[in-house]
């Protein structure tokens, strides 16, 4: 099924610009979801009276449906032009939100939240890789930046829009009836954009026997691949963790602010919002260009033919996940600092510094995510990561923290939420010892943890004949002794 059909021929930067608003009016809606969880709390002016632990099942049963729905998009894009499936994504996605604009009690409204997690899905699973087929070389880190930054701007940009929307109309609800409005002309373009036959996702020779070119791989293979590929496996375990206190300060922040520090709702939502926006941005576009920068002599070799494309890629990860580990431990550090300290001013200060550093990472996470993979499962790989990233992250991080607030507070709640950063920074710090020994065994890069590994992207030869060497001894060893 080509799904060819469509009039419209949009170019490639117009089709960055278009799927990156798509992005940040989706965050926008989480934010503004954040924004209002005050209301929702409220007994009066038209509050649910929600408990903490209900306000945050809100965030988790939203990340429901986009866990399970990621798969099945990224699965399907072998076979339905990726634009047909988010056009049918955002429409759900519009239905959803006004749905939960028209609730007025928590049964609907979880459930409205859920299937808004369906339609969101299409769009972050499918749009990384196909912005990816069509950047130019030299700048597709800076074009997934430009997508990925939707996620800081977007939900920063929900936290002022929720609170001032809520406020001029006197009701939690009207942020998301005008969402649903602000959506309707993206899906239209969604549905009438020409839709090259070409970007249909195909599997390739180099994961079939000769011959089957064009083959459909099953969700099973697809997945067997991807689980064999330990940078990937490391990689999102450590996106689970960085998506758990980023997704629970996004979503309680603005409450957290609030209750802890007796600023007004509007003065949180704000102050926040124009944090995450400001070090979002410039953090994401200064490592997306820094990442730009050192692959680009490795671009310009395999331009030449001096390189593979699988050593282009295998550069590329190994310099992500270096910017990765780096950023992020810098990040927690900073971070558990003020949430130590408790001074507003400096809470303030040492948040936007953390969020900085964190935010250094998001193209390079982005690249490493479809570098590390087979270019035909860039999808799969996007929705797995999605799907993992949310399972571990955003989907029980609103409703634990919910929990912990209840149990010991604000204060050591945030000092545990930050501190959890340093999983992600572990996790990537494996990634990047990992890509150092490119395709050696998993227990060959642990044991030479500390070993330099020669060139970026080439693994060192002598290291690696000295260990089979040793292996090959060691067996022959064996096989006398049990002759003897």
């Amino acid at each position: 099924m080509a799904c060819s059909f469509g009039f419209l021929k949009l170019s490639p930067i117009w089709t960055l610009v278009i799927l990156s608003t798509i992005n940040i009016i989706q965050y926008v809606d989480r934010g503004a979801l954040s924004s209002v969880v005050s209301k929702l709390e409220d007994k009066d002016d038209d509050g649910l009276d929600l408990s903490s632990i209900e306000a945050g099942a809100l965030g988790s049963l939203f990340m429901l449906g986009y866990m399970i729905s990621s798969p099945l998009f990224a699965h399907f894009a072998q076979y339905i032009h990726p634009l047909f499936l988010m056009a049918i994504g955002l429409i759900v996605w519009m239905g959803a939100v006004i749905m939960a604009g028209l609730s007025r009690s928590f049964l609907p409204l979880a459930i409205a939240r859920s299937i808004t997690g369906v339609g969101e899905a299409s769009v972050v699973c499918l749009a990384p890789p196909y912005i990816m087929d069509n950047a130019p070389a030299a700048k597709k880190t800076l074009w997934l930046a430009v997508f990925y930054s939707g996620v800081p701007v977007g939900y920063a940009l929900g936290f002022i829009y929720g609170a001032l929307i809520s406020s001029v109309f006197g009701a939690w609800w009207w942020p998301f009836l005008i969402e649903g409005v602000a959506m309707a002309p993206f899906v239209v373009i969604a549905i009438i954009a020409y839709k090259d036959p070409s970007m249909i996702v195909k599997k390739h020779n180099k994961l079939i026997p000769d011959g089957g070119d064009g083959e459909k791989m099953s969700m099973k293979e697809q997945i067997s691949v991807l689980m064999k590929t330990p940078i990937y496996v490391f990689l999102i375990l450590g996106y689970g963790a960085y998506a758990f206190t980023m997704g629970g300060l996004s979503y309680w922040g603005p409450a957290y602010l609030h209750d802890f520090y007796d600023s007004s709702e509007t003065v949180a939502a704000y102050s926040l919002g124009g944090i995450t926006v400001a070090c979002g941005l410039i953090a994401t576009f200064l490592g997306s260009m820094y990442m730009d920068k050192k692959s680009r002599p490795f671009t310009q070799q395999k331009e030449r033919g001096e390189i593979t494309d699988d050593d282009l890629r295998a550069a590329k990860t190994q310099i992500g996940c270096k910017i990765l580990f780096v950023v992020t431990t810098i990040g927690v550090a900073i971070g558990v600092v003020g949430a130590i300290i408790a001074v507003y001013i400096l809470f303030m200060i040492t948040l936007a510094g953390s969020e900085f550093f964190i935010f250094l990472g998001t193209g390079p996470v982005g690249m490493v995510l479809m570098s590390c993979v087979p270019p035909e499962l860039r999808g799969q790989a996007n929705a797995v990561a999605i799907f993992t990233m949310h399972l571990l992250g955003d989907f029980p991080s609103p409703f634990i923290i919910g929990v912990l607030f209840d149990l010991i507070g604000g204060y050591w709640t945030m000092i545990l939420l930050i501190a959890w950063l340093g999983w992600a920074a572990m996790m990537w710090g494996t990634c990047f010892n990992l890509s150092r020994w490119k395709d050696e065994p998993f227990w060959f890069a642990i044991k030479n943890t500390f070993k330099r590994s020669g060139k970026v992207g080439v693994k060192a030869e002598d290291e690696v004949l000295n260990f089979r060497d040793s292996k090959d001894s060691t067996n022959t060893k064996e096989s006398k002794d049990s002759k003897i």
